[in-house]
């Protein structure tokens, strides 16, 4: 009986031993045959609790055994995983590595059974009492097993029953059960840990160190998404195979998975590792001398990464040192490969003159060559084009800047005229746009690499934005100027002419003094509007991030010795850039109301206050066309005029209010500061109350 109980044990069952419930159901334990004669139902009690190990060792064998299988296996599919009709089964080196640290528990326990046989087979062993092998002795020896193959038990059917359980992610189910106060639960548990936590660290070594992603089974929670950034980033006859493409390559050819990044991984501790491949990968494209410093990072990084999987817990803070030292010294590489190569202050200062009308005299000239543009397309009863447009933009180019810039604005910029409404080209900018041309249009930017690393599609999609509301802003501003000019030229000209015939009557005489007022509110509100973008919001953003950029830019003699020995925290690294860049972005989109908190607040009264100086340059133009203030209907002349600035007053006041109770708490308060104090700078605002600005005249 003693050999048919060591046989159950070790998941062999025969005739006093029997699987319940029998085959072919599901095993679920051993049990003691019930007629089995001659034993004490203690007995039975005993055994059956002492065999049920045998049953629970062999489910975790027919785990390992399928599984195993399985993985070696997964490179040829059977005929039912072709067609679809095979059940899905976890695979994978993580799953592997499992049902190897699965294995070696189980050959523990097999080597415990065979030294319970050679004691129970010795006649001399005093623990078993000369072969009268008591059944206490075999509950103490296999004790340890009852807590250990339970838990392993229901860790398996935790894994089979919930297919998230893959690759990286298994890690976190694995770290969790490490929680538990049974010492030798956790001791079993912390060893499958390692063991799963080894192929992490190999596949970290091979991500962070050698820029290389293997990972068939789709398991590491960097993946690649497929994307040759090569063709899509090069300058290429069909300008819309490039803004195809949601995103550039940096943020979509590697990407990261969410799901699969183990729970005890800190989100921008995974972030940073996303960084580090993807920075070896560019910087290995590169020819400069700098690419080789990255062969140095193998061998002074690679022990400290060899070392934390050697331990069995996971030891987060050394784990985050590791990470952050190698993030360091790759990103300073980076930065000499991008910053120092790539001339990207001449990319940025492209930027600032093109989409933040840095180049006051070219954008002034397109606005006017806009309007001409946009009659001589409504002559012929059709819209502009893009073609148009770029000829247009190219000319002006010639003309307006220079040698240096004439080659980076003909290289990179494009205008395209948007195919549809859908995406992100209905954005503000469209609203914008269309004031303009009558038609939306996008000034494209051709990213080529690596400055795919530091600008995205949403990113020129926002400058876009923004450059759109400048445009729009600007030309209000330009066209009320002219309308100063028009004005004065033709009241004096009507005044001369009635000095020598009649006076004006009253009423015709206030239609001008009425337009004078009006204008002159106007322009109060757009000169502080323009220069409180100009002045406090684009240059000062933008002198900001040309600090971070330019911060101990080193000279490009600099030695590889004189490198290496640099200190980390005296120059600046790759995710300075991006991170400077990314709020300079942000600062001006808040600053010129085109954030959505900000815009949804106020985006539609400054619009309006926009729309109504057009309104009013466009009633002057028709006063004017008429020849004569006399015949141009001056009651109902009048009657237009104050309702434009009964309008705009309520818009400006209602501005004045917003932009004093959203000082305190805006991003941009110190900005919106400077904006009150030009807008208010003689307490006017403060003191009109509810009153009507216009009842107390033009100070």
């Amino acid at each position: 009986m003693l050999h048919e109980l060591l046989l159950a044990l070790s998941g062999h069952p025969g005739d006093v031993f029997v699987p319940d419930p029998p085959p072919p159901a599901p095993l679920k334990t051993y049990r003691v045959a019930t007629d089995f004669p001659f034993l004490h139902p203690a007995e039975r009690t005993a055994l059956d609790r002492l065999v049920h190990l045998g049953a629970l060792y062999s489910v975790l064998r027919d785990f390992v055994d399928k599984n195993r299988k399985r993985v070696w296996t997964a490179t040829l599919p059977s005929q039912q995983q072709i067609e679809g009709t095979a059940p899905v089964s976890p695979t994978g080196f993580y799953f592997f590595a499992f049902c190897a640290a699965v294995d070696d528990v189980l050959d523990e326990y097999r080597q415990l059974v065979v030294e319970a046989e050679v004691k129970v087979l010795s006649s001399l062993d005093l623990d078993t009492d000369g072969g009268r092998t008591p059944i206490s002795w075999l509950e103490h020896v296999f004790g340890r097993y009852k807590v250990i193959l339970s838990h392993l038990r229901q860790l398996v059917e935790t894994i089979e029953a919930n297919l998230g359980y893959h690759g990286a992610a298994l890690l976190s189910l694995l770290n969790a059960r490490t929680k538990t106060g049974i010492p030798e639960v956790r001791g079993v548990v912390l060893r499958l840990f390692q063991s799963c936590m080894t192929v992490f660290y190999k596949q970290l070594i091979t991500w962070m160190l050698y820029g290389k992603l293997h990972d068939p089974h789709g398991e590491f929670f960097v993946r690649n998404a497929g994307v040759d950034s090569r063709h899509k980033n090069s300058v290429d006859d069909d300008f819309d195979l490039h803004l195809q493409a949601e995103h550039t390559r940096w943020q979509s050819q590697f990407v990261l998975d969410a799901a699969l990044v183990p729970d005890f991984v800190p989100p921008d501790v995974a972030d940073t590792i996303l960084f580090i491949g993807k920075a070896v990968v560019i910087i290995g494209e590169s020819k400069r001398p700098e690419a080789a410093l990255v062969k140095s990072l193998v061998s002074e990084h690679l022990t400290e990464v060899s070392a934390l999987s050697k331990s069995q817990e996971f030891r987060s803070l050394a784990f985050e040192n590791t990470i952050s030292k190698i993030k360091r010294d790759v990103a300073a590489i980076l930065w000499d490969v991008v910053v120092m190569d790539e001339h990207l202050i001449n990319h940025l200062k492209a930027f600032k003159a093109c989409y933040l009308l840095g180049n006051g005299d070219l954008w002034m000239t397109f606005i006017e060559e806009c309007a001409q543009l946009k009659m001589k397309a409504g002559a012929r009863l059709s819209l502009v084009t893009a073609h148009e447009l770029n000829s247009m933009f190219k000319k002006l180019v010639r003309k307006a800047a220079s040698e240096e810039d004439m080659g980076l604005y003909m290289e990179h910029f494009r205008f395209r005229m948007p195919k549809s409404t859908s995406g992100q080209d209905s954005t503000l900018s469209r609203n914008y746009t269309e004031d303009l041309l009558g038609v939306p249009f996008t000034l494209d930017y051709i990213v080529k690499w690596p400055l795919d690393l530091v600008f995205t599609l949403s990113d020129i999609t926002d400058y876009n934005t923004i450059l759109a509301f400048l445009l729009l802003l600007k030309g209000t501003h330009m066209r009320l100027q002219r309308v100063c000019s028009s004005i004065s030229q033709s009241f004096r000209a009507v005044s001369s002419g009635n000095s020598k015939r009649n006076v004006l009557d009253e009423d015709t005489a206030e239609v001008p003094r009425e337009i004078w007022q009006v204008r002159g509110v106007m322009m109060f509100f757009l000169d502080c509007l323009w220069s409180y973008i100009q002045m406090d919001i684009l240059e000062s953003n933008y002198h900001i991030l040309m600090e971070v950029v330019k911060q101990k830019e080193r000279n490009e003699d600099e030695t590889v010795a004189d490198i290496n020995a640099a200190s980390s925290h005296s120059r600046p690294d790759f995710e300075d850039i991006r991170k400077a860049h990314t709020a300079h972005l942000q600062a001006v989109l808040q600053g010129c109301f085109l954030d959505p908190v900000m815009n949804r607040l106020i985006g539609g009264t400054v619009r309006e206050a926009l729309t109504l100086c057009e309104q009013f340059c466009g009633l002057v133009d028709r006063i004017l066309s008429a020849g004569s203030w006399n015949e141009s209907g001056s009651d109902g002349v009048l009657v237009q005029v104050r309702a434009l600035r009964e309008d705009f007053e309520k818009c400006t006041s209602f501005l004045f209010r917003t932009f004093s109770s959203v000082q305190t708490t805006s991003p941009q308060a110190h900005c919106l500061s400077q904006l009150l104090l030009r807008m208010d700078y003689n307490r006017w605002f403060s003191m009109s109350g509810n009153d009507s600005v216009r009842e107390r005249g033009i100070r």
